[in-house]
């Protein structure tokens, strides 16, 4: 697993961590630094200083016990001599005892220390030389021992102590130059540590710093992009298993939720479109449509029943209105010609012909379950127009009987047709406009010459 795929939990642990475990190991060295300096102040306490004290004391305690030999050498009262010789036992007890500590502590040749001691005993029977003529009162006597073999002997030990004094001091220098050396030595390894430590806290605070914040700069790059509407921009770190790939995640959510949308929004617009052209096109189907039915009803006006509405292309209402115009066409063409067959006939005096097509039951009468069928007022329009067609046929008849040609008193050829128009102005109203006989009846009209 790689640094950039770690959480950041993990990254913040690990430098911590590293921190951590710098600061344990200057900890470490500082504690060892510690103990190396302690143990070079114990040394140099425990044994050049102890000695050197040693051997302060020693050469003064010879100092002062040639001093009591003195004052009991020129004594002449034995009990100042009893007192002298009682001070000069403890100096020398307390001599061997500084003795005994510098042969425990010198670091030195110790035979050193043995020969200054055997001389210092050896100096012995000279003391009790002096204090056994001064208690016989041979002052002078005493006097030349103190002088003489005694004192170089009291001397000689504190020389050769000396020597063994300057000889710890030296050791004791040396202790001195180590542990400065040593507490030298610590700061500046200490303070390598501390800038190390230093150092790499900075560096792993920038890098942990930069693998958090610049990921997510970019991420806010692309979220910016973005909300500009750009939805092609390149989601970064979708592939981390950390915080930093969630939060891409989110973004590419929203990325595929904006591109989504953009395809939605283009299908609507698309959808709009379309229905825009298809209402376009439907609006220019039914201005083609109503420019042929106007043609059409044109055409027929103007006498022209050839024409008819192209059916090709048209499906649905439009296909089945112009079906309906064109079947109604064919209709009205077909009674035009039935008509002209049978007024051209009647024309020549030839009643014979007949229309015999139900055109009343096939276009007058109402669809079948048509309920409106069922109303009077529509039954009543029905039989009007039968019974008006049956007066026409009638009134033929009539004619022909009073000797008249067929047609020319209806305004059909020249000044009959005049006649016959007059005479139209002069009949009842019933005739005149093709009403029924039961309305004349009904309405109590006289005079009417049709028989009903």
């Amino acid at each position: 697993m790689s640094f950039q795929n770690l959480n950041i939990v993990t990254r913040l642990g690990l430098g911590f961590g590293a921190l951590i475990v710098l600061a344990i190991g200057l900890g470490t060295f500082s504690l060892f630094t510690m103990g190396t300096l302690a143990a070079l102040t114990e040394n140099l306490h425990e044994h050049p200083m102890a000695v050197t004290n040693a051997a302060a004391d020693a050469r003064g305690n010879i100092l002062a016990m040639r001093l009591e030999i003195v004052t009991a050498a020129l004594s002449e009262k034995p009990e100042e001599i009893d007192v002298s010789a009682r001070r000069i036992d403890q100096l020398e007890a307390a001599t061997y005892d500084d003795f005994n500590l510098m042969l425990n502590r010198f670091l030195g040749d110790k035979a050193q220390i043995q020969r200054a001691f055997q001389t210092f005993k050896d100096w012995k029977p000279f003391r009790d030389q002096v204090l056994a003529l001064a208690r016989e009162g041979q002052r002078d006597e005493a006097m030349k021992v103190v002088r003489g073999p005694g004192g170089q002997r009291a001397e000689a030990a504190r020389t050769e102590i000396k020597d063994v004094n300057t000889w710890a001091q030296q050791k004791g220098d040396d202790f001195y130059r180590s542990a400065t050396l040593q507490r030298d030595n610590a700061i500046r390894i200490t303070c390598v540590i501390l800038a190390t430590i230093f150092v790499l806290a900075l560096l792993v605070a920038l890098l942990i710093t930069r693998s958090i914040t610049r990921p997510v700069a970019r991420l806010r790059g692309a979220m910016v992009r973005l909300a500009e509407g750009d939805h092609g921009v390149e989601i970064p770190f979708t592939g981390l298993t950390n915080e930093i790939g969630a939060m891409a995640g989110t973004v590419q959510v929203f990325k595929e939720i904006g591109v989504q949308k953009l395809q939605m929004d283009a299908a609507e617009r698309q959808r709009q479109e379309d229905e825009r052209q298809a209402a376009a096109a439907q609006r220019d189907r039914e201005q083609q449509i109503g420019q042929e039915i106007a043609a059409l009803i044109a055409a027929v006006g103007g006498g022209d029943l050839s024409r008819r509405v192209d059916l090709a292309g048209k499906d649905g209402f439009y296909r089945a209105m112009s079906e309906g115009i064109n079947s109604l066409t064919d209709t009205v063409e077909a009674i035009i010609t039935d008509l002209t067959v049978v007024a051209g006939a009647l024309a020549e005096g030839d009643l014979s012909k007949r229309i015999t097509k139900d055109y009343l039951q096939r276009h007058l009468q109402p669809a079948r379950g048509d309920r409106r069928s069922d109303h009077p007022r529509h039954r009543r329009d029905f039989g009007r127009r039968r019974r008006g067609l049956g007066r026409q046929r009638r009134s033929f008849g009539t004619d022909r009987a009073a000797g008249l040609e067929p047609g020319r008193d209806r305004g059909l050829h020249g000044a009959a047709g005049r006649d016959g128009a007059h005479q139209r102005r002069k009949r009842p109203a019933c005739q005149q406009d093709g009403r029924r006989g039961a309305e004349c009846r009904r309405t109590g009209r006289q005079g009417c010459r049709v028989g009903h």
